[in-house]
């Protein structure tokens, strides 16, 4: 029977309501004499007041309701069968998942602060010669592209064959990174370029680089990059992976397993854990990964880092409103047009909870 007080429903709707603030139910027989009265007490919402076990128990407050049905012996859900799902999907092929090796000649594994050596892995099929390719080792601020085939950073590499699958570690010496150095965070880049067409066919960014670490590239699918503690010229698969490593309020690359969270710090109240990326287009698609409490807007972090212009101070009235129209436009430009964006804008996410990384 249900108390709402809405009879044009039919006779199992009852002609008054209860409160949820507390109420007084009577049963009396046609006589008049009650013979079984309760007094119904506050109840938070969606509670129901029942006996336990059902029919002969005391009364108490619980979170399910069950009308038409036994209350059962205690409060509980309802013994429903699980959900199935209907659509399904085909694993998807291994095979078409992007590899981080390049094509041909990559970097394998740099100790470069301090100076030490940079170590080259033949990931093509065929034997090659490192005096086809040319190694430029870089500052790389964030408002600047790549460094060109022919920057002072770079030489050609010696000539020597390297069979497929094997590497070569070459000694770098401190006049080579000094440079990168003296650049604001370490940050720097290492580029091979293609001596015939130009090209790149690898790059490694970094910055914030542990003292007497290597950034070692794994052996195996997908071949990311990790700050290895231990250095290993010409010898592959021996890196003791660094747990963590100190990062500011941004990065050129995931390499450690805590550089996700330490980005991820301070952003957010509830217990996921969110980083913002930046991928400028007009700079050979270079990525930014941001810390999320220094940088919440994407457009603050290009503003200040990529254009180099001075911050705002949004509590004053007339510089907040060069910050809207500001934000403003990016938003319009990178967001919602694929014709005029400048970068590719998104954050990566991580709900602990459901196990769940997303990119969005």
């Amino acid at each position: 029977l249900w108390a709402d007080g809405d009879t044009d429903e039919g006779e199992t709707h009852l002609p008054f309501k209860l409160s949820a603030s507390g109420d007084r139910i009577s049963l009396r027989h046609n006589s008049g004499d009650v013979y079984l009265q309760i007094d119904l007490p506050p109840l938070k919402v969606n509670q129901s007041y029942s006996r336990y076990p059902s029919g002969s128990g005391s009364f108490a407050p619980c979170r399910y309701a069950t009308p038409g049905k036994k209350n059962g012996d205690r409060c509980q859900p309802s013994n429903v069968p699980p959900i199935t799902d209907t659509i399904t999907f085909d694993t998807f092929p291994q095979s078409l998942w992007p590899t981080l090796a390049p094509g041909t000649l990559g970097v394998n594994e740099l100790a470069i602060l301090p100076a030490q050596f940079i170590e080259f892995k033949n990931f093509a099929s065929d034997t090659i010669n490192l005096n086809n390719y040319r190694l430029v080792l870089a500052p790389y601020p964030p408002s600047a592209g790549l460094p060109s085939f022919d920057d002072v950073h770079g030489f050609d590499l010696p000539s020597m064959t390297l069979a497929a699958g094997a590497v070569y570690a070459l000694t770098m010496t401190d006049q080579q990174v000094e440079d990168i150095e003296q650049q604001a965070f370490n940050e720097g880049v290492a580029v091979i370029y293609d001596r015939l067409t130009q090209q790149v066919v690898d790059h490694v960014p970094f910055m914030h680089w542990p003292q007497n670490q290597s950034l070692t590239r794994e052996a195996t699918y997908p071949y990311r990059l990790r700050f290895c503690q231990n250095n290993t010229p010409n010898i592959e698969a021996e890196c003791q992976a660094s747990a963590s490593r100190t990062l500011g309020n941004r990065s050129r690359g995931l390499y450690t397993p805590a550089d996700f969270k330490q980005l991820a710090s301070g952003g957010d109240k509830s217990n996921a854990q969110s980083v913002k990326f930046v991928m400028d287009l007009d700079m050979d698609n270079a990525v930014h990964f941001l810390g999320a409490r220094e940088w919440p807007l994407h457009y603050t972090f290009v503003r200040q880092v990529i254009d180099l212009e001075p911050a705002l101070n949004r509590c004053d009235t007339q510089e907040n409103q060069i910050f809207n129209q500001g934000w403003s436009t990016f938003s319009n430009q990178n967001y919602f047009n694929s014709q005029t964006r400048r970068y590719h804008l998104g954050t990566l996410t991580h709900y602990p909870n459901s196990a769940l990384h997303n990119v969005e």
